[in-house]
């Protein structure tokens, strides 16, 4: 058997150094593919082919010349985009949009990796590269139309704004997971668009793991709404708030570099996003009394007693539910009793229990995560 040319060997005798796509790697094996990637990796490379599979390795930084409207007219003309082009998400991009127009057929792409992988940036990246294209083909909408792949692309800033938060290991980490249907006539036109969205971590509305935050939506209320609004909802600073963690703002702020450390920044761009996908003002200023209602639940406090039928628990601030109760557009005894109490059934009728201190705050913590 004849060795392999000493110039092709990796350090260790392993396969091939920058290796476009693995399945041409000499030996396929973990190693030969750990090194591989960690070869690209350092030439800022961050794709790489596995057949018709790319493998992202983030590179937690926007690479010049890689996202351009120049490399994605490159990578919209060229004849074999997998053989002709250096890997790149477009490519995948690009050859499900082939297949959908030329065989007629649904096409998916799945998008995963672990927390801080790039699932989110990529799934931006290939729904720029669809919007981009389609736009070229006078899919942008005209004379003041708010276009269908405008409006598919500004359900990224809305979705991140609700659904994504900082965690220890990502400032922008999904805590949902998202079904994006994009909808296409048979001459490959964009028409619209469908997203389902589940599994929502609602447990971070009312608590969070030490050094992460809520979501971005709340944090953006308390920094981007003006002095007008901040009055009418009654809304505070980050630091007033139980479900913000009491921090203040230097102590909750994200690092400068990060798209959402600038809450102000932020809060237009969800307002923008919303306007976009045709929100009526009416329905922003619901949006808004909803969160705001949101942080005014978590104020709410109780005091309990012992009485000869049990217990016996109140919200011990009247004024901060009276608030709560404005934002809900309820009354604040009938939401002190949901809050309070319960109902059991017997066989002879409903009874009313009273519930605990900490039974209260559940239910408090319930409803907020409901309404959210």
């Amino acid at each position: 058997m004849a060795a392999e040319p000493p110039g092709e060997m990796l350090e260790g005798g392993l396969g091939d150094e920058d290796c476009d796509d693995m399945v041409n790697l000499h030996v396929l094996e973990a190693d030969t593919i750990l090194r591989n990637l960690e070869s690209r990796f350092g030439m800022t490379k961050p794709y790489t082919y596995v057949g018709r599979i790319v493998i992202s390795t983030n590179p937690f930084q926007w690479l010049d010349g890689l996202y351009t409207d120049e490399t994605i007219v490159a990578y919209s003309r060229v004849p074999d985009v997998f053989a002709d082009l250096s890997p790149h998400v477009y490519a995948v991009a690009r050859d499900a949009l082939d297949n959908l127009t030329q065989q007629q057929e649904s096409q998916s792409i799945l998008i995963s990796g672990e927390s801080g992988a790039g699932k989110t940036e990529n799934t931006k990246i290939c729904m720029g590269y669809l919007a981009a294209v389609d736009s070229r083909q006078g899919g942008g909408g005209r004379n003041g139309v708010v276009g269908v792949t405008t409006r598919v692309m500004q359900t990224n800033p809305l979705l991140e704004a609700f659904g994504n938060a900082s965690t220890t290991r990502n400032d922008n980490s999904s805590r949902f997971g998202k079904f994006i249907k994009l909808h296409y006539s048979a001459l490959g036109k964009q028409v619209g668009a469908h997203i389902d969205t589940y599994l929502l971590e609602r447990s971070r509305v009312v608590r969070q793991n030490s050094g992460e935050r809520n979501f971005h939506v709340l944090h953006a209320l308390t920094g981007g709404l003006d002095e007008v609004e901040r009055d009418e909802l009654g809304v505070g600073r980050v630091s007033d708030y139980h479900y913000l963690g009491r921090r203040s703002a230097k102590e909750s702020a994200l690092k400068k570099s990060s798209e959402f450390a600038d809450d102000a920044e932020v809060w237009g761009r969800t307002l923008r996003a919303l306007s976009a996908l045709g929100c009526s003002d009416g329905d922003v200023a619901e949006v808004r009394n909803a969160l705001a209602a949101v942080l005014a639940l978590g104020e709410l406090e109780f005091d309990g007693s012992e009485t000869n039928e049990g217990h016996s628990s109140l919200p011990s601030n009247p004024a901060l539910l009276g608030k709560s109760a404005t934002r809900l557009g309820v009354e604040a005894a009938d939401l002190s009793s949901k809050m309070c109490t319960r109902y059991v059934a017997a066989p002879d009728g409903w009874f009313t229990v009273h519930l605990t201190v900490q039974q209260c705050c559940n239910a408090r913590d319930a409803l907020a995560k409901a309404l959210y």
